[in-house]
Order: structure tokens, then sequence, then C-alpha cells
């Protein structure tokens, strides 16, 4: 299972927003007989590394190497019979993810943008600085010095 954006546990859980998502999801399968795999992401939960640094191709080694651990598991783990669970940041980057793993028996893309991660990063971008506009006093002003973005679409090319 691929994390979403942001430092998220495994089980999907980021700062203030315990979702569990991957917990649910991993619950429902194994009743099922299916077995899953969750990590936490770089940095994030017990995991090493830091989060602040990781870029996209960070989060694609991380979750080839889950994939390789997961095909040495041979004795509990039918390695033609993995699938790529990414949801939302991880639906985004699990094509990536699988041109570099080609042994995946599929894909299960959840919450998957139907627009490109520039065109994400950029909206995002602009509903953060509109909210950044609204906050008021020394708070308002410190949270755009340190998070308002001049260009979000040059901001989202230097990022990629």
């Amino acid at each position: 299972m691929v994390h979403g954006s942001g430092a998220q546990d495994r089980n999907g859980n980021i700062s203030g927003f315990n979702t569990q998502i991957f917990k649910y999801i991993s619950d429902y399968l194994l009743e099922r007989g299916v077995a899953t795999f969750r990590y936490d992401k770089r940095g994030c939960g017990k995991s090493e590394g830091d989060f602040k640094v990781a870029g996209l191709s960070e989060l694609v080694d991380d979750a080839c190497a889950a994939i390789d651990f997961i095909s040495q598991q041979s004795s509990q783990v039918d390695s033609k019979k993995i699938f790529l669970l990414g949801h939302s940041e991880g639906a985004v980057l699990a094509p990536e993810i699988a041109s570099k793993r080609e042994h995946l028996a599929g894909l299960l893309m959840l919450c998957a943008s139907l627009r490109s991660f520039e065109e994400d990063g950029v909206k995002n971008a602009e509903v953060l600085n509109r909210d950044l506009n609204k906050m008021t006093g020394v708070k308002g002003k410190l949270a755009r010095f340190f998070l308002y973005s001049k260009n979000p679409l040059k901001t989202m090319n230097k990022l990629r």
C-alpha cells in the first residue's frame, strides 16, 4: 500500500487526521484471506530517514524496496500475485512504481487525480495562497512569509 501525500504512517494517518484508511482496508482484506503490507513513509512513524527532504523519486524507491521485500517472502507470499494499492499521491506514483517492478500482478489506484502532478500542485498552492491571504495578524504574516507561493507552476516544476 502506497501512501497519499504528506507525512503518513503505515495506517494512512497524517498529523491531526487519524483516518486509519490503510488499517481499515488491510483489516477488510485480511478477513478475506488476502495478505497486505503497509509501511511508515520515510521519516514518519517508526521509519528512519527525513520526510522533509524525500522527493518523489525516493518515495518510488521506498515502494520498490517494499515490493522487493515482499517478493522475497516466498514461504508466505506468491510473488506472482502481488498487487500495488496506491491512494491519492500513491495512485499517481503507482504507474512509475509498476514500470520499475514489472512482475506486479496489477494496480489498484484509489482517489487518483484526473490532473497531472503539476496541475494538482498548482491548484493546491492556489487554494493554500487563498487561505493564507485570509489569515490576519502576526500569525498570518508569518504563515504567508513561509508558505505563500508567488509562482505555483515554477514551484511545482522545481519539485518535479
